[in-house]
């Protein structure tokens, strides 16, 4: 995805970049409204939430653990998950440590649909699974689970 994308999107590109360079001016509008994402979405670099030195935090309880399942992001969908740690301080300053969180891969996932112009599951069928020849692997939008549960 950074080496296919014409915008000049790197690694060290940060989450402020990709949404204003793919005029995603809701999602950022999104972004916006919640502090912690706000104050960093301009320091925070798709290289720091790839390798978990972002700062953001990690689940808190089971419950917050079924927030990424839904990776097609509506703004509705978008804002209710951003609700879980939108606001909270990050556990330590990017890239000065690394510290798990799926909510930072929630937001990779964000960027790719930006990036791409299709949902993640789309993207990830089309440019991983298919190209690799996986045609018994999917995903939980895709797949035909009935198939594999009895």
């Amino acid at each position: 995805l950074i080496d296919d994308n014409d915008k000049g999107i790197t690694l060290n590109s940060t989450i402020y970049d990709v949404l204003t360079i793919y005029d995603s001016n809701e999602i950022l509008a999104t972004f916006e409204l919640f502090s912690t994402l706000s104050a960093y979405m301009d320091i925070i670099t798709i290289s720091d939430l790839l390798s978990m030195s972002s700062g953001l935090r990690h689940y808190e309880d089971p419950w917050e653990y079924y927030w990424h399942y839904d990776n097609n992001e509506t703004l509705g969908v978008l804002y209710e998950k951003l609700e879980l740690f939108g606001d909270d301080e990050l556990f330590r300053q990017p890239r000065s440590g690394y510290k798990y969180s799926s909510f930072g891969y929630g937001i990779i996932g964000v960027l790719i649909q930006v990036i791409s112009g299709q949902s993640f599951y789309e993207y990830i069928d089309t440019i991983i699974l298919d190209k690799i020849g996986l045609e018994n692997t999917g995903n939980m939008e895709t797949i035909d689970s009935s198939r594999y549960v009895k």
